[in-house]
């Protein structure tokens, strides 16, 4: 009997905690994240000549996502403490895509456009990050950087996977219907997903970690560390959710305005292709290489890696003027954005424990987006004012460069067993 059930605990032999870790990658690469920045700008082309919108005006409707999660990323953080990541799921996989599938239904209203994004933001966002990596603290306590690493990577290999996928399907049964296709395949992935890996806990101390090494005794404990109001109290939660306002604004004014980067540099549209995809495999090696890093190595240590690399990055990227030097510049600066979130999740499981980690990592990714509202429009307008990024991108680099001195001093106080 005792076989049997470690058989169905190991599917293929591999430990089940493992195989939610994958779970949680799935759920995120088809999640608000995946079509709110791959996804939906697969359709732009299209939307524009369809209905003669500009491109300004149909990408305009992910502004109008953004806002309303500076407010509901919060709230589904407390819903998930309040009655579990998995019940927030169940409403936000299924309305992420039907939302989807609703704008195969346009007949040229941007006001339609601008609404069923705004929806997308409110009813999806128990599909952000917050959900899945507090579902990671269940399963995994010495090896949590990984479990992290392995969930996050879900939508850097969204970034890769799905813009082909999504072109395929225009191609070949044009936008209204390759819409309804992609709702189709995350409804029902989504919808698997949840009902199965995303579900269940674990039999025992014996499964955490993949059954491996020995977990700390309250370290997955879900009633175990400080609840919200009192964190609020605490002066490294705010140096935390300040640091990643600077981050957002560095991360998606690069990741928004990279391929008019590119072009401005003379890169052919094959080419800024080329490093764009750069910069989504780097995204998933990042999140992979920086959660067995955080297990492995001091904290304090990882994190003054993680924001150093991007930082120089920024700083070569103003000043290069070659193929090679662009793509080092690339590779730097995509591999502290694709960490960026292990460290956060990660500073705050440690720093706070699981108790009320939904809210106070919905409190810092509110942040977070703070700065994204601002910084794709900044890194635009100083180009229209000057004619060069050059300036705005050595200021993103000194963006880096703060936020990071200020996690590396809050990395410093984490209990030790952290840095195991």
């Amino acid at each position: 009997m005792t076989d049997m059930l470690q058989a169905r605990r190991a599917p293929l032999g591999l430990p089940i905690a493992w195989w939610v870790a994958t779970g949680a990658a799935i759920g995120l690469a088809i999640g608000f994240s995946a079509v709110a920045s791959t996804v939906f700008g697969q359709f732009v082309p299209s939307l524009s000549n369809a209905f003669g919108w500009t491109r300004a005006e149909t990408a305009l409707a992910v502004t109008f996502a953004n806002i309303p999660l500076i407010f509901a990323a919060p709230a589904f953080g407390l819903l998930i403490d309040r009655v579990g990541a998995w019940r927030t799921l169940c409403v936000s996989q299924i309305a992420v895509p039907l939302i989807l599938m609703s704008l195969a239904t346009l007949q040229g209203s941007l006001t339609q456009l601008y609404i069923s994004f705004f929806l997308l933001a409110l009813l999806g966002a128990g599909t952000l990050p917050a959900a899945y990596t507090r579902i990671i603290l269940t399963w995994f306590d010495k090896r949590r950087g990984l479990g992290f690493g392995i969930a996050l990577s879900g939508v850097g290999l969204a970034a890769l996977v799905l813009p082909p996928i999504t072109q395929g399907l225009i191609a070949a049964f044009g936008w209204r219907t390759a819409i309804v296709l992609i709702g189709v395949l995350f409804l029902v992935a989504g919808i698997l997903n949840v009902s199965t890996l995303m579900r269940i806990k674990p039999n025992g101390p014996g499964e955490i970690d993949g059954g491996s090494v020995t977990a700390s005794p309250d370290a997955t404990d879900p009633a175990s560390g400080m609840y919200w109001h009192r964190a609020l109290r605490v002066p490294s939660y705010w140096l935390i959710a300040l640091a990643y306002v600077p981050l957002g604004v560095a991360s998606m004014g690069l990741l928004v305005n990279l391929p008019s980067i590119l072009v401005d540099r003379g890169f052919s549209t094959g080419g800024a292709s080329s490093m764009i995809s750069l910069l989504g495999a780097t995204l998933i090696v990042a999140r992979l290489t920086t959660g067995w890093l955080l297990d492995n190595i001091r904290t304090v240590f990882v994190v003054a890696m993680i924001f150093a690399a991007p930082s120089l990055g920024f700083m070569v990227l103003a000043g290069a003027d070659t193929t090679t030097m662009t793509g080092v510049a690339v590779f730097l600066i995509a591999f502290g954005i694709g960490a960026e979130f292990d460290v956060m999740a990660f500073l705050l499981s440690r720093r706070f424990g699981p108790v009320s980690y939904g809210a106070l990592y919905g409190g810092v990714y509110a942040s977070y987006n703070i700065g994204v509202a601002v910084g794709p429009v900044y890194l635009a307008h100083q180009f229209d004012v000057t004619g060069s990024y050059d300036a705005a991108l050595a200021l993103f680099a000194l963006l880096f460069a703060v936020a990071g001195i200020v996690l590396v001093g809050v990395s410093r106080k984490l209990p030790e067993h952290a840095h195991a």
